[in-house]
């Protein structure tokens, strides 16, 4: 039956009376009949040299699931992280699945590559027991993310009631890692009794794997979407640390319609932001020439990570994110 001891490769298949030899040939795979090669015997020979060796096959598992706009179609939640509503799967977008260090971090050189099917879906298979990281390369996945950001969530939750949620972190990977600027999701462990039952939503690589759904984790969603447009195109916003320890913090208008001013704020999660100055940055630009600005945060950078964001103010009090620079602790 399917998942027997297959034949040893390296087949005699030679009458060579050859001893302790493996002779056995099976072309047709696991579970299928083993022969050796035509034996001639003449009367009263005897050939004790025939011998079949096997071997077991380590089970192999697969890993997926899907990338999706989370643009709240359809009644879904707008960047809430979760699939929800009639959400679309993102199509062209590559992924790289990495083994996992004892952190849960990715490490080492690609083990696969796939690009999402048409609905968004992707799915690693003969994968040997062990724990992975699935990576979005939002560089090489070029106009499918373009603009694009993580959704906020980051789930970690690879069972049954995780499914459906997005598991990309909302800071991407620094330039010391094996994927500068990927979307990592979490450590995924396969094994037997591992993989959780009755996730598939989809056919083709949304569905089970060749091994079926028990050795299968088909709950690894990524969620991206598009800023909502602000009112003010920029240039550039740069977040540069300096020899002091401090930050400045840079940018560049083009165009500036009906802006009241800019707030800065902060974050180390990507998740709580703190206002960087009391009261706002007045506008000063007049719509028909490039306005530069600049600020420093004084704060001491005591966290790997932190993330800045540029909030654009209107006329009307309305709040827009502008946009975002991450700077990480040297």
């Amino acid at each position: 039956p399917a998942g027997s001891p297959l034949s040893s490769t390296n087949t005699d298949t030679a009458d060579n009376q050859q001893d302790n030899d493996d002779n056995g040939s099976q072309p047709g795979g696991t579970g299928t009949p083993v022969t050796s090669p035509l034996i001639a015997l003449g009367v009263g020979e005897t050939d004790n040299t025939i011998d079949f060796g096997f071997y077991e096959v380590p089970p192999t598992f697969s890993l997926g699931n899907r990338i999706y706009s989370d643009d709240g179609t359809g009644g879904g939640g707008f960047n809430n992280g979760v699939q929800d509503g009639s959400e679309p799967g993102i199509e062209g977008v590559t992924v790289v699945l990495f083994a996992a260090d004892g952190a849960g971090q990715p490490t080492g050189a690609p083990l696969a590559t796939l690009i999402t099917d048409s609905n968004g879906y992707f799915r690693f298979d003969g994968l040997l027991a062990g724990t992975y990281v699935p990576v979005v390369d939002v560089a090489a996945s070029g106009a499918a993310l373009a603009g694009m950001l993580s959704s906020l969530g980051a789930s970690t939750d690879t069972t049954i009631s995780g499914d459906l949620k997005d598991h990309g972190n909302d800071v991407p990977l620094d330039g010391s890692s094996v994927l500068p600027g990927g979307i990592a999701g979490p450590a995924v462990a396969l094994g037997i009794g591992l993989q959780p039952l009755g996730e598939v939503t989809s056919t083709g690589s949304g569905s089970n794997g060749p091994e079926g759904d028990q050795s299968d984790n088909l709950t690894v969603d990524f969620g991206f979407y598009l800023p909502p447009p602000t009112v003010v195109e920029l240039a550039y916003f740069h977040a540069i640390p300096t020899e002091t320890g401090d930050v400045s913090l840079t940018w560049l208008t083009l165009v500036e319609l009906e802006t009241l001013g800019f707030r800065l704020e902060r974050s180390t999660d990507d998740n709580t932001w703190a206002s960087i100055f009391d009261g706002i940055i007045a506008a000063e630009g007049d719509g028909q020439r490039p306005q530069a600005y600049e600020a420093i945060d004084t704060i001491a950078l005591d966290h790997d990570v932190t993330i800045y964001r540029l909030i654009e103010i209107d006329l009307q009090g309305q709040e827009h994110v502008a946009a975002e620079a991450t700077v990480f602790r040297q």
